[in-house]
């Protein structure tokens, strides 16, 4: 354990509580720190290897989590009265950590916080670990009052040093004073708390989770009532606790598929709360430059200007690609780095630019991800962990977008052509008939069909028939307005939608400019072809009001003019579908 966490290792070394590790099973002690051998009388040699049962008075075993006193008979034959706590290691072999303290302690109030059972030696060398010890150490009355503590307490809440400390309530330093009145009852209920995890209150108003170990030394003298013990800073652990779980959070609205930029901000709030005072932007990466995908506290003239790329200052994009071209984390400053230049109007009050770019697995350029601060700084490690987390996340989220909407662009467009299928011609026609009711306009549907299209691909082959169709898809979309949609319905069948007509003089012009599409021969491999089409309308609002019958009437006057020859136009009448009912009941008689 302590080969892997050096940390601990110096605070089991210099606590001057005494500690000592045994194994779970034989009892023999594995390792002590000098307090414990300071205790027992002994030096290392004396102790290393020995069962703990040697060094008590009867037969008692310490067991896992076992809590309570017990008789130690040290070297010299003198006896102790010990407090002991426990703690399971699980490492190999299995292994206990004991916590010892003298019960009463004998040498006043400095030897009982200390550990101490002979003051007149050793109560200067424990000062000196009180002192130095990496854990924070402390004594309290139970009304708050400061008796003692060490610099590392002070510096863990934020205090220019331990007399600062001393002179505010150890009740304030608590984020909910009710923790603090819960564990002062506590203790004196049991008399000491052990790995208590409790939320302190720095001088900056900040949170810092800590872990106490506390003891309730009952002693003669006007505070009859100390509360001595240590305390560890968990805020690492906590972070990072915090963080796993914000991730999580994020990779469950992903598998949600909840919007793109709801996803981003979460990401970039996350980031700005693990850095406080920053800004942070997700930038997505497009054809004409970038756009703001997601933002926290970024200044509104990099908004506004990402939003009006012609109104950026010359280089600004350019300096954006170039962030985009490194992999790796970069750092920039805003004041003295020349390339910086073309972004500090748009960063007005800004120094440091961190900057990572984001690229798919196959290194597709997706965007960048951007965190800014007011005063030149290089990240820490944990934070260009946290860079490289969100990174990752932001990776997730674009990659995931993307795949769902190629996922929808396939399910609502034709693979040949790109056009809109079936599906996503009837969602938009029902859209424009619902706006063209509210504001009594006409809405044109227009069916064409290739003439003779069949004999082609029975004679030339369906690779011909496919260059063909792809040509014809595109010279009628450049005949179409911007507001019209072209889809591909099946085999040489289009469909054509007319939004926002102002009269029919408007559904006869784009018409015209369909059938002009067929003046000129498509060229296909070593073949030319002469093509004409048939084509049907309807019309909203005198034909139906209905989206479906629009474009089943449409279909009818399609027939109708295929019926009729070739290179023909026909709008849909009432007739025609009297007599599409007279020809159906005929074929049901014939049956």
């Amino acid at each position: 354990v302590f080969q892997n966490d050096g940390t601990l290792k110096q605070i089991f070394t210099q606590s001057p509580l005494a500690m000592w590790v045994q194994d779970r099973h034989s009892h023999d002690i594995l390792e002590a720190n000098q307090a414990a051998l300071a205790l027992f009388g002994m030096d290392w040699d004396d102790v290393l290897g020995r069962c703990w049962t040697d060094l008590v008075e009867g037969t008692a075993a310490l067991l896992p989590r076992h809590e309570g006193k017990i008789r130690h008979r040290g070297k010299d034959g003198r006896s102790l009265d010990l407090r002991l706590s426990t703690h399971n290691i699980d490492c190999d072999p299995p292994a206990v950590l004991v916590i010892a303290q003298e019960f009463p302690p004998s040498g006043g109030k400095e030897s009982a916080l200390l550990g101490e059972t002979d003051p007149g030696i050793s109560v200067h060398r424990y000062r000196k670990l009180f002192e130095r010890s990496l854990a924070g150490m402390f004594k309290t009355t139970p009304g708050g009052a400061f008796l003692d503590c060490n610099e590392a307490l002070a510096q863990m809440l934020g205090y220019c040093s331990r007399e600062e400390l001393m002179g505010v309530n150890a009740s304030q330093l608590y984020f909910d004073i009710p923790d603090r009145e819960s564990m002062v009852a506590r203790l004196r209920r049991d008399g000491f708390l052990n790995n208590y995890e409790v939320r302190f209150r720095r001088k900056d108003g900040s949170a810092l989770w800590g872990i106490e170990n506390i003891t309730l030394l009952v002693e003669e003298g006007p505070e009859r009532e100390i509360i001595a013990g240590t305390l560890i800073d968990i805020g690492a652990r906590k972070r990072l606790e915090d963080l796993n779980l914000a991730q999580q959070r994020l990779l469950e609205m992903v598998a949600q598929n909840l919007p793109l930029r709801d996803i981003l901000t979460s990401l970039v709030e996350l980031v700005v709360e693990q850095v406080p005072g920053s800004s942070c932007a997700v930038l997505g990466s497009r054809r004409e430059g970038f756009e703001v995908l997601a933002s926290s506290g970024m200044p509104e003239p990099f908004i506004a200007g990402l939003a009006d790329p012609s109104a950026l200052a010359q280089g600004v994009t350019a300096c954006l690609v170039e962030f985009l071209a490194h992999r790796d984390l970069q750092v920039h400053n805003l004041s003295h780095d020349p390339a910086m230049a073309p972004l500090r109007d748009l960063l007005p009050g800004l120094q440091s630019c961190w900057t990572v770019s984001i690229h798919s697995g196959v290194d597709v350029p997706l965007g960048l991800f951007l965190l800014l601060g007011r005063e030149f700084a290089s990240p820490h490690p944990q934070e260009v962990d946290l860079l490289e987390m969100a990174r990752r996340m932001a990776v997730l989220a674009l990659e995931h977008n993307l795949l769902t909407e190629r996922l929808a662009h396939k399910t609502q467009h034709d693979d040949l052509t790109g056009l809109p299928n079936r599906l996503l011609f009837t969602d938009r026609l029902a859209q424009a008939v619902a706006q063209a009711t509210r504001r009594g306009q006409p809405v044109a549907v227009f069916s064409l069909d290739l003439d003779g299209f069949k004999n082609i691909n029975d004679s030339v082959g369906h690779q011909v028939g496919d260059t063909l169709l792809q040509d014809v898809a595109h010279r009628l979309m450049g005949a179409l307005r911007q507001t019209d949609t072209l889809a591909r319905m099946e085999g040489d069948e289009f469909m054509v939608l007319l939004p926002d007509l102002k009269d029919l003089k408007d559904v006869v012009m784009v018409v015209q400019k369909c059938m002009d599409v067929f003046l000129l021969p498509f060229p296909a491999g070593d073949y030319t072809f002469f093509l004409t089409a048939s084509m049907g309308i309807s019309l909203f609002p005198e034909d139906s009001e209905d989206p479906a019958m629009l474009i089943h009437h449409a279909d009818a006057a399609l027939h109708r003019a295929k019926s009729q020859g070739r290179d023909r136009i026909q709008f849909y009448t009432a007739e025609m579908n009297i007599r599409a009912l007279e020809r159906l009941n005929l074929e049901n008689h014939l049956r």
